[in-house]
């Protein structure tokens, strides 16, 4: 079901490129409301495998207005880690 909500493609990004399942934490329950499916660059950086790239994240402009809920929410806290992450530095977003 959340390979047909997205197309294949990430949630957060639109990327095609090696997306997988990323359930969003606390959750125990593996749901289509408790999941995103992400790229692999996003996995990556949500893990913090690899260094937040903060221009990457600029594709929330789009994925917060998602019709989905795990997908608007995960966003929403997404910019709120972005924010306190770059505490000084200005960030523009459109």
């Amino acid at each position: 079901m959340l390979k047909e909500r997205s197309n294949s493609n990430c949630e957060l990004c639109t990327s095609n490129v090696d997306t997988r399942q990323y359930n969003i934490p606390p959750s125990l329950n593996e749901t289509v409301d408790t999941c995103l499916m992400v790229c692999a660059n996003c996995y990556d950086q949500i893990e913090k495998n690899t260094e937040m790239d903060v221009n990457h994240w600029r594709c929330l402009n789009d994925s917060m207005w998602s019709e989905h809920v795990a997908v608007q929410n995960y966003g929403l806290e997404n910019v709120t880690t972005i924010k306190r992450r770059r505490v000084g530095q200005k960030i523009c977003w459109t």
